[in-house]
Protein backbone atom coordinates (compact mmCIF):
# COMPACT_ATOMS: atom_id res chain seq x y z
CA UNK A 1 0.00 0.00 0.00
CA UNK A 2 1.54 3.51 -0.86
CA UNK A 3 1.92 5.36 2.21
CA UNK A 4 1.33 8.80 0.25
CA UNK A 5 -1.89 10.40 1.91
CA UNK A 6 -2.95 11.47 -1.52
CA UNK A 7 -3.26 8.16 -1.97
CA UNK A 8 -5.27 6.85 0.37
CA UNK A 9 -7.30 3.83 -1.82
CA UNK A 10 -5.45 1.52 -3.58
CA UNK A 11 -7.35 0.83 -7.09
CA UNK A 12 -10.18 -0.96 -7.05
CA UNK A 13 -11.14 -0.16 -3.09
CA UNK A 14 -12.80 3.47 -3.60
CA UNK A 15 -16.21 3.44 -1.53
CA UNK A 16 -19.14 4.05 -4.06
CA UNK A 17 -20.28 7.19 -3.03
CA UNK A 18 -16.91 8.66 -2.26
CA UNK A 19 -17.55 12.48 -3.44
CA UNK A 20 -20.76 12.18 -4.28
CA UNK A 21 -22.51 13.14 -1.73
CA UNK A 22 -23.17 17.58 -1.81
CA UNK A 23 -22.13 17.36 -4.97
CA UNK A 24 -23.90 19.62 -7.33
CA UNK A 25 -23.97 17.20 -10.22
CA UNK A 26 -25.76 15.00 -8.19
CA UNK A 27 -28.62 18.46 -7.53
CA UNK A 28 -27.35 19.65 -4.52
CA UNK A 29 -27.34 23.20 -4.54
CA UNK A 30 -26.19 25.69 -1.24
CA UNK A 31 -30.31 26.22 -1.31
CA UNK A 32 -30.82 22.78 -1.20
CA UNK A 33 -27.78 22.07 0.86
CA UNK A 34 -28.84 24.86 3.20
CA UNK A 35 -32.15 22.62 3.74
CA UNK A 36 -31.28 19.72 4.47
CA UNK A 37 -28.79 20.92 7.03
CA UNK A 38 -31.88 22.50 8.97
CA UNK A 39 -33.29 19.30 8.83
CA UNK A 40 -31.40 17.80 10.27
CA UNK A 41 -30.05 20.12 13.14
CA UNK A 42 -34.22 19.83 13.67
CA UNK A 43 -34.78 16.53 13.13
CA UNK A 44 -31.58 15.33 15.71
CA UNK A 45 -31.75 18.71 18.40
CA UNK A 46 -32.31 16.70 21.42
CA UNK A 47 -30.31 13.51 20.42
CA UNK A 48 -27.47 14.92 22.77
CA UNK A 49 -26.32 12.47 25.73
CA UNK A 50 -29.04 10.90 27.75
CA UNK A 51 -28.28 10.98 31.10
CA UNK A 52 -32.21 9.98 32.15
CA UNK A 53 -32.34 6.93 29.85
CA UNK A 54 -29.32 5.16 31.66
CA UNK A 55 -30.11 2.32 33.36
CA UNK A 56 -27.91 3.85 36.96
CA UNK A 57 -28.37 7.47 36.11
CA UNK A 58 -26.45 8.05 39.33
CA UNK A 59 -22.96 8.49 38.74
CA UNK A 60 -21.35 6.69 42.02
CA UNK A 61 -24.11 3.57 41.68
CA UNK A 62 -22.86 3.71 37.55
CA UNK A 63 -19.45 3.50 38.77
CA UNK A 64 -20.22 0.67 41.72
CA UNK A 65 -21.91 -1.28 38.64
CA UNK A 66 -18.57 -0.80 36.38
CA UNK A 67 -16.73 -2.20 39.72
CA UNK A 68 -19.00 -4.84 40.23
CA UNK A 69 -18.75 -6.07 36.28
CA UNK A 70 -15.41 -6.03 36.50
CA UNK A 71 -14.74 -7.82 40.09
CA UNK A 72 -17.51 -10.74 38.78
CA UNK A 73 -14.99 -11.00 35.24
CA UNK A 74 -11.75 -11.24 37.26
CA UNK A 75 -12.96 -14.15 39.41
CA UNK A 76 -14.44 -15.73 36.19
CA UNK A 77 -10.80 -15.51 35.04
CA UNK A 78 -9.12 -16.54 38.30
CA UNK A 79 -11.76 -19.42 38.10
CA UNK A 80 -12.66 -18.05 41.65
CA UNK A 81 -16.91 -18.68 42.74
CA UNK A 82 -18.61 -15.60 42.72
CA UNK A 83 -22.17 -15.68 45.04
CA UNK A 84 -22.17 -12.03 45.35
CA UNK A 85 -25.37 -10.45 43.65
CA UNK A 86 -25.66 -7.00 42.39
CA UNK A 87 -27.71 -5.55 45.17
CA UNK A 88 -25.67 -7.09 47.62
CA UNK A 89 -22.55 -6.00 46.02
CA UNK A 90 -24.27 -2.28 46.15
CA UNK A 91 -24.76 -3.03 49.68
CA UNK A 92 -21.01 -3.58 50.67
CA UNK A 93 -20.22 -1.01 48.41
CA UNK A 94 -21.94 1.78 49.97
CA UNK A 95 -20.97 0.88 53.76
CA UNK A 96 -17.62 0.91 52.79
CA UNK A 97 -15.83 2.70 55.61
CA UNK A 98 -13.59 4.85 53.50
CA UNK A 99 -13.11 6.10 49.62
CA UNK A 100 -12.87 2.99 47.43
CA UNK A 101 -10.20 3.18 44.50
CA UNK A 102 -6.31 2.29 44.20
CA UNK A 103 -4.44 4.07 46.18
CA UNK A 104 -2.87 2.35 49.34
CA UNK A 105 -5.19 4.53 51.55
CA UNK A 106 -8.15 3.56 49.57
CA UNK A 107 -10.49 0.72 50.67
CA UNK A 108 -11.53 -2.66 48.95
CA UNK A 109 -13.31 -5.58 49.38
CA UNK A 110 -11.66 -8.94 50.05
CA UNK A 111 -12.10 -12.79 50.61
CA UNK A 112 -11.45 -13.99 55.04
CA UNK A 113 -10.72 -16.82 53.47
CA UNK A 114 -9.19 -17.51 50.10
CA UNK A 115 -9.42 -20.80 49.70
CA UNK A 116 -13.68 -20.61 49.65
CA UNK A 117 -15.15 -18.19 46.65
CA UNK A 118 -16.67 -14.70 46.93
CA UNK A 119 -19.80 -14.18 49.08
CA UNK A 120 -21.24 -11.72 51.05
CA UNK A 121 -20.06 -14.21 54.47
CA UNK A 122 -16.67 -14.37 52.98
CA UNK A 123 -15.94 -10.87 52.56
CA UNK A 124 -14.38 -8.04 54.67
CA UNK A 125 -13.27 -4.32 54.40
CA UNK A 126 -9.48 -3.63 54.29
CA UNK A 127 -7.04 -1.60 52.80
CA UNK A 128 -5.20 -1.72 49.97
CA UNK A 129 -2.04 -1.35 51.65
CA UNK A 130 -2.99 -4.21 54.52
CA UNK A 131 -4.64 -6.47 52.07
CA UNK A 132 -1.09 -6.03 49.34
CA UNK A 133 0.85 -7.35 52.73
CA UNK A 134 -1.16 -10.70 52.60
CA UNK A 135 -1.49 -11.06 49.01
CA UNK A 136 1.63 -14.38 49.25
CA UNK A 137 -1.24 -16.52 51.63
CA UNK A 138 -0.19 -19.71 49.55
CA UNK A 139 -3.24 -19.93 47.21
CA UNK A 140 -2.54 -20.46 43.94
CA UNK A 141 -4.57 -18.70 41.74
CA UNK A 142 -5.54 -20.76 38.06
CA UNK A 143 -6.21 -18.76 35.02
CA UNK A 144 -9.54 -19.67 32.69
CA UNK A 145 -6.85 -20.14 29.99
CA UNK A 146 -4.64 -22.72 31.96
CA UNK A 147 -5.04 -26.21 31.32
Amino acid sequence: MNNNPKHRWQKGNVPWNKGLKGDPRNGWTPERRKAMSEFMREKYKDMGPRYDRREYPDPVVRAHRYRFLRARAQAKYWRQQWLITWPEFLDLMQRMPGPVGRRMEDWNITRCDTKQGWSVNNVRYMQRKDATSRANCGVRRQRRNDT
